[in-house]
């Protein structure tokens, strides 16, 4: 899989043939049509990247599912799991929003009947003491 995790954006599409199952392909068909749709910068774009691999990786060795088959609880269990290695609240939104706008492109395509992520809540960020203490 991890060969399959980079390329440039801007010249794939977003709809899925059996061909373009494998998470590498999917990853780099949704950065493409995001480069596509608002003209992100390429850091952007690798933090899309970034975050979606992670997905990826995370549910193929932990809860054994492709991308296009996650439930809720596997979006629950990758944010609980990120929350154990200690990740920041605004890293792990960060996380979830890609996610996020990976599967309800994918329901907009029609790759996928029910978005995963739908109901899943985001991390409260903590508080910061105003600067003047």
């Amino acid at each position: 899989m991890a060969n399959r995790l980079r390329s440039s954006a801007g010249c794939s599409h977003m709809k899925v043939t059996d061909s373009e199952r494998d998470p590498g392909a999917l990853i780099d068909a949704f950065c493409d049509q995001v480069w596509l749709q608002d003209g992100l910068a390429a850091t952007s774009l690798e933090s899309y990247r970034r975050d979606l691999v992670s997905w990826a990786r995370w549910l193929d060795h932990d809860a054994g599912k492709h991308l296009l088959s996650a439930a809720r609880n596997d979006v629950e269990a990758f944010l609980a799991a990120q929350f154990r290695a200690k990740a920041k609240a605004s890293s792990i939104n960060r996380r979830l929003s890609s996610v996020r706008r990976f599967y309800r492109l994918h329901v907009m395509q029609g790759s996928i009947v029910a978005d995963p992520t739908l109901r899943v809540k985001s991390p409260k960020l903590p508080r910061r003491l105003p600067k003047n203490l």
